[in-house]
């Protein structure tokens, strides 16, 4: 795997150096910028970015309003206890993706970031510090 500054170095190339590649990047938030954002959003964008791997980006963008809605608003603790019966409705849900293993993986984000907040949030693992 390539690390970062290779990945840069062909990215610059393609675009007419490091300056014109990097006016085209949008700056990081900062610490306390990401530290601002509500959990469910993490969820969110954790669970968008996993069902937009293998199928068409399109098709999550258009159909994220009911993934919302099918998660509840990615509530962290509604989505950590995904049960059976949740489980089979998402599963048979024509309105967002019917992928078992994807819907899996919500709970199991949502059980990761419930552990990150009982351990003192996001700040241990964005910056170092709580």
């Amino acid at each position: 795997m390539r690390c970062f500054d290779q990945i840069f170095d062909i990215a610059a190339a393609r675009k007419a150096g490091p300056d014109a590649l990097t006016a085209l990047l949008t700056p990081p938030d900062s610490d306390h910028e990401l530290a601002q954002i509500p959990e469910d959003r993490w969820l969110a964008e954790l669970t968008k970015g996993i069902f937009r791997a293998g199928f068409s980006w399109k098709v999550i963008d258009a159909k994220w309003a009911s993934f919302e809605g099918a998660f509840r608003g990615f509530d962290i603790s509604a989505c950590a206890m995904i049960n059976d019966d949740w489980f089979d409705l998402l599963i048979t849900d024509p309105a967002i993706v019917r992928n078992g293993t994807k819907i899996a993986s919500v709970r199991d984000k949502a059980v990761f970031l419930s552990e990150l907040r009982n351990d003192g949030g996001a700040g241990v693992v964005i910056g170092g510090r709580p």
